[in-house]
């Protein structure tokens, strides 16, 4: 659940992923901030997968979860953060704070 979100975003922002892609585990919100700042990765330009260093999840209540993240994305470390929420039955991320370059 979580650490596959946590890709999927580090995806995003390395400009490998549209934001659409996110549709059907965050929320619009979530889906519309990255948007406004997304970058395609320029043609030609070599891509290096984001690596996910650390991982930790918390859940403080029944349906809500804290996940975290530090990830070596571009050469660079970043620290991600996101809270998820069952909405409907499914875990959703609705709100996304990042280091990175959004």
């Amino acid at each position: 659940m979580a650490l596959g979100t946590v890709r999927l975003v580090l995806e995003v922002i390395a400009g490998v992923r549209t934001p659409h892609h996110l549709s059907h585990r965050a929320t619009p919100q979530v889906c519309r901030g990255l948007a406004e700042h997304h970058r395609p990765l320029a043609a030609g330009t070599r891509y290096v997968p984001p690596r996910v260093l650390t991982t930790w999840l918390q859940e403080p209540a029944a349906d809500r979860a804290e996940t975290g993240a530090v990830a070596l994305l571009n050469g660079r470390v970043h620290a991600l953060a996101m809270r998820l929420e069952r909405v409907r039955g499914r875990w959703r991320c609705t709100t996304l704070e990042t280091t990175a370059p959004v």
